[in-house]
């Protein structure tokens, strides 16, 4: 009798843990300290950051600000938009744009390709100061080279510069906001702002006959390089700026002020710019 319960309790324990070893490999949820089953390992999955393809790039004047607008691309369904970095280095707007690409072999994206586009405000880049409506930049977009005008919504800007019709060494008249080539050297010059007139008015006696300064934008073949200031003293300018192998000086600026008229309004202002090859060292 004994024998026999012994034999029943030996057979009993088999089967227990004949039992547990199923279990454990079957997958059930139990635990035993003999047995612990392996964590599942997630397969490796992250993004990065990579440059974007860039479709078309756009500059918006705007008298209250101005834009720099990006057209990019998203390669598949799974890239996202990232950043943007925009810096003016030598004479040229360059923008970053960057997109989240995700790195996951196992992943199904799917070959959509989708446009985002990016309205950039240029008075976050240091440097470049206001633009100038209708004048010509080089921008940089993902090393792509465009050569843009600054579209304004109340220009024209297909419409022809002026020509100002004279000859190198000649006065080149040019109206206040307005832009003239010079013939036979691809340049061309934007009378942008009158900095001061202290001129004398005529009909009076001063101790100091005073002056007039102002700022002019200067491009070559379409592409701006330089930002001056011009003046004049009595008759005579204050100074020269050489560019590009031409120097450029303010010969005259009408209207010259008068007694009680006050001061003129910078829309009248006509200066008179001269334009020469600088003599050979």
């Amino acid at each position: 009798m004994r024998l026999r319960v012994g034999a029943v309790a030996v057979l009993l324990a088999v089967s227990i843990v004949a039992i547990g070893l199923v279990a454990g490999f079957a997958g059930w949820d139990s635990s035993f300290w003999w047995w612990s089953q392996p964590a599942p390992v997630a397969p490796v999955s992250f993004t990065m950051a990579v440059p974007a393809p860039i479709d078309d790039v756009t500059l918006e004047y705007h008298s209250d600000g101005s834009f720099l607008v990006v057209k990019s691309g998203l390669r598949n369904g799974c890239e996202t938009f990232r950043d943007y970095d925009a810096r003016y280095v030598n004479s040229v707007i360059q923008v970053l744009v960057e997109n989240n690409s995700p790195f996951d072999p196992t992943r199904m994206c799917g070959d959509a390709y989708r446009s985002v586009t990016t309205r950039i405000p240029l008075d976050e880049v240091l440097g470049l100061g206001p633009l100038v409506p209708c004048q010509t930049y080089a921008v940089s977009a993902n090393s792509r080279l465009f050569k843009l005008p600054a579209v304004a919504e109340d220009r024209d800007c297909t419409a022809p510069a002026e020509e100002g019709g004279a000859a190198l060494g000649t006065p080149l008249t040019v109206g206040y906001g307005q832009q003239v080539d010079v013939p036979g050297t691809g340049l061309s010059l934007l009378f942008r702002d009158v900095l001061e007139d202290s001129r004398c008015p005529a009909n009076v006696n001063c101790i100091w006959g005073g002056r007039a300064r102002i700022q002019v934008s200067v491009s070559l073949n379409g592409m701006h390089i330089a930002e001056m200031t011009l003046g004049i003293q009595g008759d005579a300018p204050t100074g020269m700026t050489v560019v590009n192998g031409y120097s450029i000086r303010l010969a005259g600026l009408e209207p010259h002020p008068s007694a009680g008229s006050g001061d003129s309004d910078k829309s009248d202002y006509v200066a008179a710019i001269v334009v020469d090859r600088v003599a050979a060292g």
